[in-house]
């Protein structure tokens, strides 16, 4: 994949938009819960970075791997917006489901591109 092929992949895409309204979200947050924010939009922005890294990663182990750690900051992102839930500042089931689709999809890449590496023989 050319480097800008991250943005054709449906999971980038949603993650995108995911990262956008989780922004919009902590902007919204009253002072106090800057620790909520920072993790939120880190892990928001850190899963768009890593699924840019699988995307042109050339060796299918490091794809299999960047969307593994893209998966993982997403289910760190879901954990935040559950956070901003419990104590009560939010309701965000709704990007909860969001980030759970990504993770789906981003669990679908990182298999596909680990079914990809050419099996080694002994």
């Amino acid at each position: 994949m050319a480097h800008s092929d991250h943005r054709r992949l449906f999971a980038w895409q949603l993650a995108r938009r995911l990262a956008h309204d989780a922004r919009a979200l902590t902007r919204g947050l009253p002072a106090g819960h800057e620790s909520l924010v920072r993790q939120t939009d880190r892990a928001a922005a850190a899963s768009l970075r890593r699924i840019a890294a699988g995307a042109a990663a050339e060796v299918p182990a490091a794809r299999a791997e960047a969307f593994a750690q893209a998966r993982g900051e997403m289910a760190e992102l879901e954990a935040s917006l559950d956070a901003i839930e419990l104590v009560g500042l939010a309701d965000t089931q709704e990007l909860c489901d969001q980030a759970d689709r990504v993770g789906v999809l981003l669990g679908a890449l990182a298999d596909a591109a680990g079914e990809a590496q050419p099996h080694l023989r002994h």
